[in-house]
């Protein structure tokens, strides 16, 4: 499961999407967190980037209050830049999935072994640890 989160400025008193009506706010254009802002706070102020970076960029230099995106990602970022952190509870979580063509069935296979080997051989878990243990507590059911 993954839900949004807020990256901002680590002096901001935003804390949750009600906080940031009439306020300017990041997205990924086209992005899920686009469509979950624009529903649940219409008040506010959508401004649409291409890339992370140049949202996050805009949260550094205040250009936006505010960057709503996928947990894991910006609990990295924010892990990595002391400028900035990540806010609020989780925004619409949903799970995760891996997606194949239509009827790629080999494929699918395929990727339930090896889920399934990593599980046993404990891999998995061991990539858990590693790139997720920092901020788990933050996950949605973590």
């Amino acid at each position: 499961m993954s839900g949004g989160l807020l990256l901002v400025r680590r002096s901001s008193r935003a804390e949750h999407l009600g906080d940031l009506a009439g306020r300017r706010v990041g997205v990924i254009r086209g992005s899920v967190q686009e469509r979950d802002v624009a529903e649940l706070q219409s008040r506010a102020e959508l401004v649409p980037f291409a890339s992370l970076a140049a949202a996050a960029e805009a949260v550094r230099s205040g250009a936006v209050e505010a960057f709503v995106y996928d947990d894991v990602v910006l609990l990295d970022l924010a892990l990595r830049d002391g400028a900035l952190r990540a806010a609020g509870p989780p925004i619409a979580p949903r799970p995760f999935v891996i997606a194949a063509p239509k009827g790629e069935i080999g494929l699918i296979r395929w990727v339930d072994r090896w889920l399934a080997k990593m599980r046993r051989d404990g891999s998995y878990s061991e990539l858990w640890r590693r790139y997720f243990a920092p901020f788990e507590s933050r996950l949605v059911g973590g």
